[in-house]
């Protein structure tokens, strides 16, 4: 397993597009700037870890994202009032063969082709051509507190959504029901 704090480059990684961290021991905040150091995630996959703090404004700027997974963390306070602007650009190219390496940032190299994501408490192996269909959001098991925004309704390409486990307040908001 890996640890320590989340990894940071020192300068914009452009081609980083699939980042999966998932079941590791690292711990400390989310960066502030995450949208800004990886500007064309598709896939941030970080559940079980042991993030802690608010989900930082600047994830919004992750403007291709299509499968975003941050349950079993220890993330608290409010969810950002911007997430409905979070993966409005379909523009980016396709999931292709090959997609789901990291380059030596990382010192990872060959992982699978393929994403793994929770909806209704199954948990789903995704691969090939079908990434390119699959999105939602994955917040729960957390300490997530506050109203869910009603702009998250208009996010039109999302098509699973679990905030379980939380302590949000409130109803539904009428665009998601």
């Amino acid at each position: 397993r890996l640890n320590g704090t989340f990894p940071i480059p020192l300068y914009s990684r452009n081609n980083i597009y699939t980042m999966d961290l998932q079941e590791n021991q690292f711990s400390g905040v989310l960066p502030k700037l995450i949208g800004k150091s990886f500007p064309k995630l598709k896939v941030l996959l970080l559940k079980g870890n042991m993030f802690e703090g608010t989900v930082p404004n600047d994830i919004c700027s992750l403007k291709y994202l299509r499968l975003l997974d941050l349950s079993h963390n220890r993330l608290s306070g409010q969810l950002p009032l911007c997430m409905n602007i979070m993966g409005s650009d379909d523009s980016l190219f396709d999931f292709q063969p090959g997609f789901g390496t990291f380059p030596v940032l990382f010192n990872v190299i060959g992982l699978p082709d393929q994403e793994e994501f929770m909806t209704k408490g199954r948990q789903d192996n995704y691969r090939g051509n079908i990434l390119n269909y699959m999105t939602g959001l994955d917040f729960s098991s957390n300490q997530l507190k506050g109203s869910i925004h009603e702009s998250i309704g208009g996010m039109k390409w999302l098509r699973a959504l679990n905030f379980s486990e939380n302590k949000f307040d409130g109803s539904i908001p009428q665009s998601l029901s």
